[in-house]
């Protein structure tokens, strides 16, 4: 099953009930009574690197239904074949709504491992990497 997820710099995707959306991130334009979602603190991350030889990578993190994960994302790609450098958004995608074509997107198994992969992945003579840091997120009720 696919992964909806926002993979900015410094992005969150909730995977709740086995999928992740990001609508409850965008603050009061989807669910204002949503609660907002930070990194655990007292959970360590998990740094994955992401290089773009392959579309997918097991990232060896096992998702369970209800759990809320926080992702930040770091670097850049060079894409051969479109001859563009992409950040983890890719290209012409907006932080929290859209992932363009070069960008980190997810998905978890039927198992639930999650995987990390690229938005329209081209094979080729490709560079750079993202570093993709994965928490628990907690929820933070608004004051």
């Amino acid at each position: 099953m696919k992964v909806r997820m926002m993979a900015c710099r410094l992005g969150l995707a909730a995977a709740t009930t086995w999928f992740a959306s990001c609508e409850s991130l965008h603050p009061c334009m989807a669910h204002c009574a949503d609660p907002l979602f930070r990194p655990d603190p007292a959970s360590p991350p998990r740094v994955i690197t992401l290089a773009p030889t392959a579309e997918w990578r097991d990232t060896k993190i096992t998702v369970h239904k209800g759990e809320r994960l926080f992702f930040t994302t770091t670097g850049e790609v060079q894409w051969v074949a479109r001859d563009r450098t992409t950040t983890a958004d890719g290209e012409n995608g907006v932080p929290g709504w859209t992932v363009g074509p070069g960008g980190v997107r997810g998905r978890i198994g039927a198992d639930g491992p999650l995987y990390l992969g690229f938005k329209n992945f081209t094979a080729g003579a490709n560079t750079g990497l993202f570093e993709v840091t994965v928490r628990p997120a907690i929820a933070v009720t608004p004051p």
